[in-house]
């Protein structure tokens, strides 16, 4: 793996930095991969040039398997039934034109030829020398990595999808809302303090709706009178009404008041 792709995906692990270093650490890893693309094609196409190996002819093949006389081997496949014809490596020292994967890599042609100084008949100097100018045959010419580049690889990313949570969780975590001319914070511990105050006024409602309404009562007695088990700060198993868990929900918010310096 890429050190720039390995290191843009810990830092969105870690969120610890801004997108823009994780983008720079991308584009970086990008680079990498179009340098070795082009490095690739271009020894693809020396190899199409000068290839390492070449196919035996029949009698190099008749030879490797023959005797010292020429003999062959009793049981042994014609030349031309052979699967896979056995590869001879190609010698090129003979080969004027032969150079070096290197080579022709660096391979360069002249733009403008050297110019040599002119001088007058005492010696000096009338125009300087120009030397050559030469320029790479097959230079590497980076591509273009625009943002939308970058953001369809960022994208791709299992961490970047992790990194959203997070960032939306943070975000979730700010929101601020007003009624009534009052700003409340809208993050989980205010959204958890509004529900439960909703919740005992509903049940304050219900009870003083009851408590007025001898007709409702067997309906909330029902409801609020039943019992089930809970486990009070005894660490003990009780056996309660709904209503006592709603009056000790009313006791806890006051005293959560309290605390927090709102009552």
């Amino acid at each position: 793996m890429s050190i720039y792709l390995d290191t843009a995906k810990k830092q969105l692990e870690k969120g610890v930095v801004g997108l823009d270093i994780v983008k720079s650490n991308l584009t970086k890893h990008l680079l990498e991969l179009d340098r070795q693309e082009f490095d690739k094609k271009i020894s693809d196409e020396y190899y199409v040039l000068f290839p390492t190996h070449r196919d035996m002819t029949e009698d190099e093949y008749l030879a490797s398997i023959g005797d010292e006389d020429g003999s062959l081997p009793d049981e042994y496949v014609n030349y031309s039934d052979l699967e896979a014809v056995p590869q001879v490596e190609i010698d090129y020292s003979e080969d004027e034109s032969y150079v070096t994967l290197e080579e022709y890599k660096n391979e360069t042609r002249v733009v403008s030829e050297a110019v040599e100084a002119t001088y007058d008949e005492d010696g000096m100097e009338l125009t300087p020398y120009v030397p050559e100018v030469t320029e790479l045959v097959r230079p590497y010419i980076a591509k273009e990595i625009t943002d939308e580049i970058v953001d369809a690889e960022l994208a791709k990313l299992p961490e970047m999808e992790e990194y959203n949570k997070t960032k939306n969780l943070d975000e979730i975590e700010k929101i601020q809302v007003e009624a009534n001319g009052v700003d409340y914070d809208a993050h989980s511990r205010g959204r958890s303090d509004m529900n439960g105050v909703v919740a005992l006024a509903n049940f304050k409602f219900i009870k003083a709706l009851a408590d007025s309404m001898p007709e409702v009562m067997p309906i909330y007695e029902a409801v609020y009178k039943k019992t089930l088990n809970w486990k009070g700060a005894d660490n003990k198993v009780h056996t309660v009404q709904a209503e006592s868990v709603a009056e000790a929900g009313i006791a806890a918010m006051t005293e959560y008041a309290k605390v927090i310096g709102a009552e």
